[in-house]
């Protein structure tokens, strides 16, 4: 198992990498890879996307990234989450 990081200002230049990384031959085809994408559209965008340029869009897992650092840490270190804190209440009190 491994991890890759690809960012980039271009949407449209990360779904073209992410093209040619799934279009090359995997170890095992049953595998599914899992993307993590920041919101429901971008899934949605980058599903489409990569259904255009590879004929098919399959065997994918899209998570969020507080999913998957849930996932990674366990779901009981707290991390991950969208948390309020003393700030939050601080930046609230003068609205």
């Amino acid at each position: 198992m491994g991890f890759e990081l690809h960012v980039d200002r271009d949407l449209i230049a990360l779904a073209d990498r992410l093209a040619d990384r799934l279009s090359q031959a995997a170890e095992d085809p049953f595998t599914s890879e899992t993307i993590v994408v920041p919101g429901a559209g971008v899934k949605a965008w980058l599903s489409h996307a990569l259904a255009h340029r590879l004929g098919i869009c399959a065997n994918l897992s899209f998570t969020y990234p507080a999913a998957l650092i849930s996932t990674a840490l366990g779901a009981g270190s707290g991390l991950g989450r969208w948390q309020t804190g003393p700030l939050t209440w601080a930046v609230q009190s003068l609205t």
